[in-house]
């Protein structure tokens, strides 16, 4: 192997090895961030590629043309993107639990701007939104992420992406997940809202003079309030257990597209 042939195959596979983090770190939680400096993304992506390229087995480039090495560069965007996707559910399940409460307490018209995701999203989804990234860092997620794209290395190889019906099923069954690990993050509040309604309820049958439009409103929004805060121990128990759950999704579904 000649010293240009040499370099075109080491370019080549530093350029493989980063794509795949490229894609995870402008997607994942807290590397994803729209406030984190796309500069400082892509530094933290070379300085890792550069790290883990040479203890990655690449197939011999010079088989491919560059239609077949572009095909191979999607592959391992595609990597990438799942093992982000895969991550990211947790945090959609804790702003959909907070979006329930909030509809609940009578706040649907209270909405907000997710700088994230640039949408209109309950307040108390946010918070709930905030909260689950915090205790993210807590837990160390962050240092996970970083594990996580360097083992995928040996759970995908670089062209070993299979996509397969295992695969697809099992990531439409991670994410219909997201609507019962909404329920569970939200359940105290939830719960305690719908005794405020049935309450509300029955005092509308036994008093029919009292307005409980008007009632009602400014009690559901304290007691909501009041609830979320007193069940935060309990948001971050079940938080911490979800993300264990993730993390382990997170590697079984990188092995459910592998073939293996």
């Amino acid at each position: 192997m000649n010293a240009l042939t040499f370099l075109e195959w080491t370019s080549g596979r530093f350029i493989l090895v980063l794509l795949r983090l490229t894609t995870l770190l402008s997607l994942a939680p807290f590397y994803g961030l729209t406030n984190v400096p796309v500069r400082l993304r892509i530094g933290l992506a070379v300085l890792v590629a550069l790290i883990v390229t040479p203890v990655v087995a690449v197939p011999d480039l010079a088989t491919y043309d560059l239609a077949g090495f572009i095909l191979l560069g999607m592959k391992e965007a595609i990597i990438g993107a799942l093992l982000a996707f895969s991550l990211l559910l947790i945090f959609a399940a804790a702003q959909f639990g907070g979006h329930i409460i909030g509809y609940q307490m009578g706040l649907a018209m209270a909405n907000t701007v997710d700088p994230q995701g640039q949408i209109s999203i309950s307040v108390i989804g946010e918070i709930y939104y905030v909260v689950a990234m915090l205790l993210f860092l807590a837990f160390d997620g962050h240092h996970f992420i970083m594990r996580a794209v360097v083992h995928s290395f040996d759970l995908i190889p670089i062209d070993s992406l299979v996509l397969d019906g295992g695969g697809m099923r099992l990531l439409i069954r991670l994410s219909a997940n997201v609507f019962l690990l909404a329920i569970q993050l939200a359940a105290p509040v939830i719960a305690a809202l719908l005794t405020t309604s049935v309450a509300l309820g029955l005092i509308a049958r036994t008093v029919p003079q009292m307005n409980v439009f008007i009632v009602g409103f400014p009690i559901k929004v304290g007691l909501g309030l009041l609830i979320a805060v007193l069940s935060l121990p309990f948001f971050a128990a079940a938080f911490q257990v979800a993300w264990q759950t993730a993390e382990r999704d997170a590697l079984t579904l990188l092995m459910a597209f592998s073939g293996v």
